[in-house]
């Protein structure tokens, strides 16, 4: 399920369904998912942590405050990151059910991947992550990925990503608010933990 995007925050709902995120305010990721921030883990991504509120206490995020969020958000972070967007109602048990949604993956190079979608896509498993003959700023409908049934982009430019994957909900499919949608995010796993060995498991 998509977590539901209402207000300045993504709020979370965990255990119900496959995505779960937070954001407050300036949009920084909550890196934590949802563990307790005295777990070791929480100073890796101390940088991308802003504390959780409740999102019903404050105004509804508008179109624009999500370019802007998005817009944000996708600069400086790691190759491999993913960024889901769907409806905060899907519960991804439904396999035949129609799911309208979005992914952005970041990849090297400051390119970045939206890949757009009737059915509830996958994350996947890419052998390169290098840009160098990619076609950019270019809209492929080939069929490529098999769970990608709206074409996908390839763009180093942040802003036309994140207008375009706002306009594929306001403007393809009538989504009437920010407060239908949710949002997810995984980041890259390490092999090895840091060398100052501060991130026990």
């Amino acid at each position: 399920m998509y977590s539901a995007y209402t207000s300045f925050a993504w709020t979370t709902r965990i255990g119900v369904g496959r995505f779960r995120a937070t954001c407050v305010a300036t949009f920084c990721f909550d890196t934590t998912h949802g563990e307790a921030a005295q777990d070791p883990r929480f100073g890796r991504e101390q940088g991308k942590v802003m504390a959780m509120v409740d999102s019903t206490e404050l105004p509804e995020v508008s179109w624009a405050g999500m370019v802007e969020w998005l817009t944000g958000s996708l600069v400086d972070q790691p190759v491999a990151l993913i960024v889901e967007i769907g409806p905060n109602s899907y519960v991804s048990e439904d396999d035949d059910a129609e799911v309208v949604c979005a992914q952005i993956q970041v990849l090297a190079d400051g390119v970045l991947m939206l890949r757009r979608s009737r059915v509830e896509l996958g994350h996947l498993l890419l052998a390169d992550y290098s840009t160098e003959k990619l076609p950019l700023d270019i809209w492929q409908f080939d069929g490529h990925f098999e769970d990608c049934t709206d074409g996908y982009l390839f763009s180093r430019d942040v802003n036309l990503i994140a207008n375009t994957c706002v306009a594929w909900f306001r403007d393809n499919w009538g989504t009437r608010s920010t407060s239908e949608l949710g949002c997810s995010y995984r980041f890259p796993d390490e092999l090895l933990p840091p060398a100052d060995g501060t991130d026990v498991f």
